[in-house]
């Protein structure tokens, strides 16, 4: 074997300056996965994930790994795997997985898999079963797959084209099959199915494994006969759309100077293929392999004992914005609004309709798009749950923090519904497609506003009843315990956060009318002493204090301003106030704020909650059953009684949040 990092290459090349994540599969161990960066001449870390096979990131950096090894058969997700340190391992609670209940096990064979976010699926090649399988993106642990799609071979790898909606799967039978239109029907079977033949119209191709695709190009793995160490092959084929069957190859990389003997996955970084070798325990690339031909030696050779798959590394620095820190409105597709109304039936006297409905809303607020019934049902059985905070990702998931008229962890959870926008007319909470976080362990007695934060891979939650900010993993499922609590809240309780991820500071809104802030949150959080207030911010006018009980929190930060609701007090439905504060990062004290909106012609009275599209900000007025559209709120100055740009009529809008 050679030396991790030398090149045999006649030229003695570099590797490409990608960083890499290769997962192995060593007989009779647990499963790891070797991270290689700045590129595959450095490892820079290990990984127990206790899988074995496909690895596949979704567009946030999440990783998901199919495994059917000795102690687990199914898939795991990994939250921000690109900040997991060296050594570490899966853990239960901030990781997740789907084994079907345990009756995946013994039956699945997951190999290659992919991660379509446009439609909330994980599309696994399961070669025991000989079909493709699609699994929730957002499914908890127990779920089984949505849906299984025959092949005429077993498959082993799959990839996906968003620009053409094309699925490929690589089968063992040397063909590729092609599903057109994949995700408007993705249950269908295949569509058409291709083959490198000679100029006799000879199959050449024999077992197909790994495949990837550069713009109308398939790079496909050929392994061989598995128990054979040097008759692997790497082909090129063109889809034009409509090519079905036999066709001559663009390009054929196969000989003894290429090192090919199970070439089981590949990965391309624009033209360079990165080719995990397991029979000759190898990672090798190919520069320009869609025009390589013949007996070609290997651009780069590294040693790596029996890798399994390959994938480019999703760093966090790459991550599209978390939603509550959009600045762009024309990608804002709809208004997401949680409603909680008292429930009409018993034990809930005098409720005022339909209770845990998720609206969506036209973006000018026009009307309503659609509605998704999250009221109870599924996992835990819960009666008319009550729908608390919405936050909905970067995938369009929302996470949507709940009771059900009742505190305590019995009573309260976190949902995790899988691509809301799209589920219109239909019903959340639908097992095998959503989870919940739930149960004693999570120690949520009464929570409230929910911030996603992707770059570290958490969700914080304000528990308004403790009061506390729990921290848990994105991809927590089931009791899970927090992450960390930070219980320095103040004298009061709280009911919003907003977190800046580029300076690692919180900022909370709190029922006293102050806004907590924490420097250096999460750097603190997990220390011994925990995230401690650095200062508070009160909301004033002409020194004296203007806030009552702080809700909603949008901190903006290309502009460091925060937008804050006020519902004075909630028993009144005419006393609400919007402020807008500057400098937020630095503002200390009684701070004046810039806007104050408030007034008889506002129908501001409990405005719960606020979110911001860049320019406009919407608002869940609760006692007066509407939501609100305030436009260029920060171009706005003075204290101001007039009329939202744009309303909604909406019964009891408890939260609002915003889709892409």
């Amino acid at each position: 074997m050679l030396a991790a990092g030398c090149s045999d290459s006649d030229d003695g090349q570099q590797p490409p300056n990608v960083s890499v994540v290769v997962a192995n599969n060593v007989a009779d161990s647990e499963g790891t996965v070797d991270v290689f960066a700045p590129n595959l001449n450095s490892r820079s870390g290990s990984f127990t994930s206790g899988s074995n096979e496909g690895i596949a990131f979704d567009s946030t950096g999440t990783l998901f790994q199919a495994g059917d090894n000795a102690t687990f058969t199914g898939l795991r997700v990994f939250a921000n795997f690109a900040s997991r340190a060296d050594g570490s391992a899966y853990t239960a609670g901030f990781d997740r997985q789907l084994d079907g209940a345990g009756g995946l096990t013994g039956g699945f064979a997951g190999k290659g898999i992919v991660v379509i976010d446009a439609i909330g699926r994980v599309v696994v090649a399961d070669n025991a079963a000989g079909d493709i399988k699609l699994f929730s993106t957002t499914a908890g642990d127990g779920a089984v797959e949505l849906a299984a799609i025959t092949t005429a071979a077993a498959p082993w790898d799959v990839t996906y084209d968003a620009e053409s909606d094309r699925l490929y799967a690589a089968l063992v039978d040397g063909t590729v099959a092609i599903f057109d239109e994949f995700a408007s029907d993705p249950t269908a079977g295949p569509d058409r199915s291709i083959f490198p033949i000679d100029g006799e119209g000879t199959q050449l191709s024999v077992n197909f494994h790994g495949l990837a695709k550069v713009g109308s190009q398939l790079v496909v793995t050929d392994v061989g006969d598995a128990s054979v160490a040097d008759d692997g092959q790497i082909f090129t084929l063109t889809d034009d759309g409509s090519v079905d069957g036999g066709i001559t190859a663009d390009a054929r990389i196969v000989g003894s100077r290429t090192r090919l003997g199970n070439p089981v996955d590949l990965v391309l970084t624009g033209r360079t293929a990165i080719v995990a070798e397991k029979a000759n325990d190898l990672v090798l690339t190919f520069n320009d392999v869609t025009s390589a031909n013949g007996n070609v030696p290997p651009s780069y050779v590294r040693g790596q004992t029996k890798p399994e798959s390959v994938a480019l590394l999703m760093r966090s620095e790459n991550l599209p914005a978390d939603s509550s820190d959009i600045n762009a409105p024309d990608s804002v597709t709809a208004v997401v609004v949680s409603t909680n109304p008292t429930p009409p039936e018993s034990p809930f006297p005098g409720g005022t309709g339909d209770t845990g409905q998720i609206l969506l809303l036209e973006t000018d607020l026009s009307a309503e798009i659609g509605a998704l019934d999250a009221s109870a049902g599924g996992m835990l059985g819960t009666p008319a749950r009550q729908l608390e905070s919405i936050a909905v990702d970067t995938r369009g998931h929302a996470y949507v923090t709940y009771d059900n008229g009742s505190a305590g962890a019995a009573n309260t959870g976190v949902l995790v519904a899988n691509r809301v926008g799209a589920r219109a007319g239909t019903a959340a909470d639908v097992p095998s497609t959503d989870r919940l976080v739930a149960g004693a362990t999570s120690e949520l007695n009464a929570p409230k506003g929910i911030e996603l934060v992707q770059s570290l891979g958490l969700m914080l939650v304000a528990d308004n009843g403790t009061p506390a900010i729990s921290a848990y993993g994105l991809e927590a499922d089931g009791d899970s315990a927090p992450v960390f609590t930070v219980t320095d809240v103040g004298s009061a309780s709280i009911w919003d956060l907003d977190y800046d991820p580029a300076n690692d500071r919180l900022f909370v809104a709190a029922t006293d009318g102050a806004v907590l802030v924490y420097d250096d949150f999460a750097a603190s959080a997990r220390g011994d002493a925990g995230a401690m207030v650095s200062r508070t911010i009160l909301p004033a006018s002409g020194g004296a204090q203007i806030s009552v009980n702080l809700h909603g929190i949008v901190h903006v930060a290309e502009s460091d301003q925060l937008i804050l609701t006020d519902v004075g007090d909630a028993a009144s439905a005419e006393d609400g106030q919007i402020f807008v504060i500057d400098n937020a990062s630095s503002a200390s004290g009684n701070v004046n704020v810039t806007v104050q909106i408030m007034g008889d012609q506002t129908q501001l009275g409990n405005p719960v909650d606020v979110a911001f599209d860049g320019a406009a900000i919407f608002v869940a007025e609760k006692s007066n059953d509407v939501v609100l559209r305030y436009d260029n709120i920060l171009s706005l100055s003075g204290t101001l009684n007039a009329a939202a740009d744009a309303q909604i009529a909406v019964t009891k809008p408890e939260s609002v949040s915003l889709t892409r």
